[in-house]
């Protein structure tokens, strides 16, 4: 089902992928699952991202690709999907994430930045993020089970939150909420989301990605 926002502020979202190359994307899974169905794992979870970004008709959505917006994956999904692709800039997570912002914010009011390993993300999940930026939060995050967290908008960039942080560690989130109180901005969150990053991760989402490949094909 498509939804319309009728009157909310110019938003766009952010997905960050890494390019379908087997040794480089879902390599914590590699114990129990081979190079080549981590590829199709990764490719299946980016495809539920954007469906999930289509059924909300008033967003534009960016698909920041690493190492390149050029693989032949991503340009046949900006054929299949309302997409424009760009290129990951930076030296680390964080100054590719504020590149991305800084970009998408001189042109938009409102970022959400979101991955591409996210099964149980919806547009439900998206526009409540949005809301919480319509109503007056300068951060929105949904943090992750594991401490991450899965989602981050922003009405204006604030170097605090890309700087010096540690990725991929079970103390982000925490960090994340010191840095934006230290600067007094106003944060809000909303409900929990896991991402599917580990062995448990997979067997946690088994039945959901069974139901996801029923659903998607590419």
């Amino acid at each position: 089902m498509k939804i319309s926002v009728e009157g909310h502020p110019n938003t766009a979202l952010i997905i960050f992928a890494k390019a379908p190359i087997a040794g480089t994307v879902k390599t914590r899974l590699s114990p129990i699952l081979s190079p080549s169905r981590c590829v199709q794992l990764h490719k299946l979870l980016l495809v539920h991202v954007l469906s999930q970004s289509e059924e909300i008709v008033d967003w534009d959505v960016y698909l920041y690709g690493s190492p390149s917006c050029e693989h032949p994956f991503f340009e046949a999904l900006a054929g299949q999907f309302k997409i424009q692709l760009r290129n990951q800039i930076g030296a680390d997570l964080g100054a590719r994430m504020r590149w991305a912002f800084s970009e998408i914010l001189s042109v938009y009011d409102h970022a959400i930045l979101v991955g591409s390993d996210l099964p149980e993300l919806s547009s439900t999940i998206l526009l409540a993020a949005q809301q919480v930026l319509a109503a007056g939060a300068e951060v929105v995050f949904a943090p992750a089970e594991d401490g991450g967290y899965g989602l981050i908008g922003l009405t204006q960039v604030h170097g605090c939150l890309f700087e010096h942080m540690p990725w991929g560690s079970h103390t982000l989130m925490d960090a994340s909420l010191q840095r934006a109180s230290e600067q007094g901005l106003r944060v809000h969150q909303i409900s929990q989301i896991r991402d599917l990053d580990t062995p448990e991760d997979y067997y946690y989402y088994q039945e959901h990605i069974a139901k996801l490949e029923k659903n998607y094909k590419f």
